[in-house]
């Protein structure tokens, strides 16, 4: 009976328009009752727009990891917890025999990635376009990315993230000879899918380091035998991007390299790591700026097996920085900038990061957290962490090494 009666009722308001309508207003009032607070949402003018596929990607703060074969992989930066100094770390990346870590960077997704190789090409693309993978997961080949075309013998050995092209800013960039070469950024910002020229190289040297800077910064150089010169950006002119650079550090060992570069800020300390771990800060004050062409003076004493040669550096301070090393199985530690001692140039440094036996370190990344981009010449730029090559090792066709 009672559906009976409810079909009557609905048939009469469907037959009734007057009904229909004051229904309508009575429950509109009803609303108005019930939700009668301020607008939560807002009405944007440009919601019209077509979107990107940019904008559809997050904001994210990730690392960046490229293997020596030329495997390339991001991951959530989160994936890696802080550690104390001297852990062991944990899996990073897996990779094949004889297949080294080579670079790490800490960057945000949105970010442009400048990729160098030993030729003094240069190749862009944006760090979302890097796949994400598992920590585990050794990634894909870097040949197969979209705008990185090298070319037979030819190898990526350096790597700079940076969030814009900001005219006033310049790449600085070393080799593992010592040569260095000064170029406006915004140079580099129409980079086509086969690469540009960022520098002329000699045939027995290779580009291994770049980096950003103000135009106003002093730079420093290390070498793998335990060396460092610092010198005023200044003395270095700014050149095309065809010109072959000029001389930095004078190496007095033919055996010597260039393992690292950077660009110093007021409150700066150099970070040295050698090979077994081993490592240390020093106030950046205790190195006087000489002129450019020098031999430098010594940053870490070495002492044979013990310590290894220097296998990176980087500019550091204590301000809620924090480090990522990774050795070349793949190990990554995680831990504070503010951990590692601060020693003199004549001291031997403290373990830093346990490797197992034939394990070495490989590289270094530091940043400060929430903010994209690994610092090296600025605080919002970063540069590749790794270890510069002997510029005469062969390689297979298309593949990237360290």
């Amino acid at each position: 009976l009672a559906v009976i009666q409810l079909i009557a009722e609905l048939e009469d308001i469907l037959a009734n328009p007057g009904r229909v309508l004051s229904i309508i207003k009575d429950e509109l009032a009803e609303l108005d009752r019930k939700y009668s607070g301020p607008r939560r949402t807002r009405i944007a003018e440009d919601a019209s727009r077509e979107l990107s596929d940019e904008d559809l990607i997050a904001d994210e703060d990730v690392v960046v990891t490229v293997s020596g074969r030329g495997y390339i992989k991001r991951q959530p930066l989160a994936t890696y917890r802080r550690q104390a100094r001297g852990g062991k770390g944990i899996i990073g990346a897996r990779t094949v025999e004889e297949d080294a870590v080579a670079h790490l960077l800490v960057a945000n997704t949105h970010d442009w990635t400048l990729f160098f190789t030993n030729r003094g090409r240069v190749f862009s693309s944006k760090v979302h376009a890097v796949p994400d993978a598992t920590r585990t997961a050794k990634g894909i080949p870097i040949i197969n990315m979209e705008g990185v075309q090298v070319e037979s013998g030819e190898r990526v050995l350096a790597i700079v993230t940076i969030p814009d092209f900001e005219k006033g800013h310049n790449l600085v960039m070393a080799t593992v000879r010592g040569v260095v070469k000064k170029t406006p950024i915004e140079q580099f910002e129409r980079v086509r899918s086969t690469g540009i020229r960022a520098i002329t190289v000699a045939e027995d040297d290779a580009l291994a380091w770049v980096a950003v800077s103000s135009g106003k910064d002093d730079v420093v150089l290390a070498t793998a035998m335990g060396r460092l010169a610092r010198f005023a950006e200044s003395e270095v002119r700014a050149m095309g991007r065809d010109a072959a650079g000029v001389i930095g550090i004078r190496l007095a060992n033919a055996a010597d390299r260039v393992v690292g570069m950077g660009v110093v800020q007021p409150a700066d300390d150099i970070l040295v790591l050698t090979e077994t771990g081993r490592g240390k800060r020093v106030a950046l004050s205790e190195f006087r700026r000489k002129h450019r062409g020098s031999q430098g003076v010594r940053l870490i004493p070495l002492e044979g097996a013990k310590t290894g040669n220097v296998a990176a550096v980087q500019l550091v301070s204590e301000a809620d920085e924090e480090l990522l090393l990774i050795s070349s199985a793949g190990q990554v530690v995680r831990t504070d900038v503010k951990s590692v001692n601060r020693q003199g140039s004549a001291a031997r440094g403290v373990i830093v990061m346990r490797l197992h036996q034939g394990d070495e370190v490989a590289g270094i990344a530091v940043f400060r957290q929430g903010l994209a981009g690994q610092r090296s010449m600025d605080d919002n730029e970063g540069t590749e962490p790794g270890l510069a090559p002997d510029p005469g090792t062969e390689v297979p066709d298309g593949e990237v090494t360290p």
